[in-house]
């Protein structure tokens, strides 16, 4: 379409906002640059875009979730055409917010479409049913759907589909199951899409019974088994630890000539990983080369972990290093020289190390990881790769890969991550029940389970969750003054495992939660309301660099930390 557009141009022919509207929503399908490089040569050529090139070029802007463009080409179109986006643009403008995991703006955008009375099509809903999905917001999705029934829309695949995936990720599976098989009375028919959605959804909850139910039954309902509803089947099974009937699945699906993806081999990696089957661990590596996949860092790290358990540690670090070798051969520009520029040292009270393919950051209390990522990433002039994360009230050493994520960096870092070969020691301080005397170590072991609601995660002990080991040492006991009798215990932590708020979570569990957590804490009962912040400092980070060197990076504890212990009396 773009090819006939540039002829009728060469020709001096003059096309008309048809010509460029259809030119357009072409485009837009691959390259929402495209798209609006068409919109900009429209206005250019002296061509007043209509309501329809506006419309399509939101589409294409929606369709690959780049809100602000969307909303900026909104504002033009007012400013121009004096008109108020129809339903069609505001539903592309809702979808770039879902893409964007933008929801809150999405809501915005449907509330005021019910303000202004603006009819809502099944493509508004679809709309905003994939932003709730995007966000985890079931409860969302579910209102959704039923606003749907009131207002006499007949829902479709789309919107069932995402509904089926918001319970898949909100963890409610016997919804998304209900769902699923309610779709015939409302005329629809289930497809790949949604039973590998609902499959999922088991999958996530340890459900795996109920998983290959599904995708056994998907032959009953004519509708072709791929490798997504396989992959979906097979993560149940590793997270239920069943590893060789895992292995037996992933086998068998060739027999319905679907070859395994990358997705299919990280489950089947992880679950050997889970029991230290390095051998079988080992034949999955030799089964991804004969597919020519070239395994992520996430996937190296479950085969190292395997062989770590299995075997030793140097058999695990001879693995990576063979792995290595081959994401440099795919990406040969990235070489172990990739260190920060002269002038890193302006950046000493930020970086606190760095080394071949690592730099080491110090993150205050109160900031993003990914804002200080970007930050020095703009500082050296390069894309740097989070491999892990801080919590947003957490200081402390902060880890990152010199390159982009999948490049040949932030797979190794990644790698030792999650073969949990990085040794990581953080510093806390907790009250509530005592931890023991000063020197005593011992380790929390308790599976832990995430959920996510919008923006907020928040983890819990269950045994539906994943595995999580923590290990501490108390290093000091205090007290607020002699006349009290409430312990405070200063303790050194290491994490054998990375699970998101694991620390936090863990030493609530035994009911010691860290001073100043306002989830997991003590809140207004603390004996230390005065702690103006979380006492949780990561406080030293090990791993090996680019060029297999041992890296060390190490933070001291901040000031406002060393004060709180300051202005306490040591108990023994």
């Amino acid at each position: 379409m773009l090819a006939l557009l540039n002829a009728l141009l060469d020709m001096k022919a003059s096309p008309d906002e048809i010509s460029y509207s259809a030119t357009i929503a072409a485009c837009g399908n691959d390259s929402w640059q495209n798209a609006l490089s068409v919109f900009q040569r429209m206005r250019e050529q002296e061509v007043l875009p209509d309501i329809i090139s506006f419309s399509s070029a939101a589409h294409a802007c929606g369709a690959h979730g780049r809100w602000q463009q969307a909303f900026a080409l909104c504002c033009c179109m007012r400013q121009q055409l004096g008109r108020e986006p129809n339903a069609v643009m505001m539903s592309s403008m809702i979808s770039a917010c879902g893409a964007s995991k933008e929801w809150q703006r999405a809501f915005a955008l449907l509330a005021q479409m019910q303000s202004d009375t603006l009819q809502m099509d099944v493509f508004v809903y679809g709309a905003a049913i994939n932003a709730c999905e995007e966000a985890g917001l079931w409860e969302e999705a579910v209102h959704l759907l039923g606003g749907m029934i009131t207002a006499r829309v007949l829902p479709n695949n789309v919107c069932f589909n995402a509904a089926i995936s918001a319970c898949d990720k909100g963890g409610q599976w016997e919804l998304g199951l209900d769902f699923l098989f309610n779709l015939q009375s409302w005329k629809v028919k289930a497809d790949a899409v949604s039973c590998g959605a609902a499959i999922s959804a088991c999958a996530q909850c340890h459900q795996w019974r109920a998983a290959l139910t599904l995708l056994d039954g998907m032959t009953s309902m004519r509708i072709r088994r791929n490798a997504i509803a396989y992959t979906s089947a097979l993560s149940g099974l590793e997270k239920a630890g069943h590893w060789e009937p895992l292995l037996l699945m992933l086998a068998g699906m060739s027999t319905e000539t679907l070859q395994p993806t990358l997705a299919s081999y990280g489950a089947a990696m992880s679950a050997c990983e889970s029991v230290g089957a390095w051998a079988p661990a080992l034949s999955l590596l030799q089964g991804m080369k004969s597919q020519r996949l070239v395994p992520t860092g996430l996937i190296a790290g479950s085969l190292a972990g395997a062989v770590h358990q299995g075997l030793c540690k140097k058999a695990a670090l001879d693995i990576l290093e063979e792995l290595r070798g081959v994401w440099v051969e795919q990406s040969p520009e990235a070489t172990c020289a990739m260190v920060p520029a002269d002038g890193a040292a302006d950046l000493a009270s930020v970086v606190v190390g760095w080394s071949p393919g690592v730099v080491a950051a110090l993150k205050p209390s109160g900031s993003r990881t990914e804002e200080l990522a970007e930050t020095l990433a703009e500082y050296f002039g390069c894309e740097l790769a989070l491999v892990s994360r801080l919590d947003h009230p957490t200081s402390g050493v902060l880890p990152m890969a010199f390159g982009p994520e999948g490049s040949v960096a932030a797979n190794w870092l990644q790698a030792q991550f999650a073969a949990r070969m990085v040794y990581k020691e953080y510093l806390c301080l907790v009250e509530g029940s005592a931890v023991g005397g000063t020197g005593f170590t011992a380790q929390i072991d308790a599976a832990l389970q995430t959920f996510k609601r919008g923006e907020q995660l928040r983890t819990e002990v269950s045994s539906l969750g994943r595995d999580a080991q923590t290990e501490y040492q108390v290093l000091g006991r205090y007290r607020m003054d002699a006349s009290t009798n409430e312990i405070l215990s200063f303790l050194s932590v290491r994490p054998r495992t990375g699970r998101t708020h694991q620390i936090r979570v863990h030493m609530a569990s035994i009911g010691a939660p860290i001073v100043g957590d306002q989830t997991y804490g003590m809140k207004k009962d603390s004996v230390l309301p005065w702690c103006g912040r979380l006492f949780l400092h990561c406080h030293r980070i090990r791993c090996k660099d680019l060029s297999g060197h041992d890296f060390e990076a190490e933070a001291p504890l901040p000031a406002e930390l060393e004060e709180v212990l300051r202005r306490l009396q040591k108990a023994e």
